[in-house]
């Protein structure tokens, strides 16, 4: 019982993997057809750089660069698409990570459920 338990944990862990990828894809989708439907009705494009979320956060440094210019100019030419993307790998790793975390205490369960 114990190694079906795990091997139906690793397939989860797979299956959420799968979740996480498949979202971060539809969402670096959704922004280029959010642009084109928001430029279909107004008739102006609306550009949306790694900047733009980065101004909605409040991070002062996106809307007025004192130092690291470079970075911020590759940054105003990238998609935001392009930085979703680059953030799954994260994202990726961040699900691993919770998996691990709820793997060990599966364990823990099995190994004090077994000790009484």
């Amino acid at each position: 019982m114990k190694n079906y338990r795990l091997k139906v944990i690793d397939e989860n862990a797979i299956s959420r993997d799968i979740v996480v990828g498949l979202i971060v894809i539809v969402v670096a989708i959704a922004v280029p057809v959010i642009q084109a439907t928001m430029y279909l009705y107004s008739g102006i494009w609306q550009s949306f750089s790694i900047i733009t979320p980065l101004n909605w956060v409040g991070l002062d440094w996106a809307a007025y660069p004192h130092s690291w210019y470079g970075l911020h100019h590759i940054l105003a030419w990238l998609h935001v698409s392009i930085g979703i993307l680059a953030l799954m790998p994260l994202a990726v790793y961040i699900s691993h990570l919770y998996y691990k975390f709820e793997h060990a205490i599966e364990v823990a369960a099995i190994e004090a459920s077994s000790s009484q």
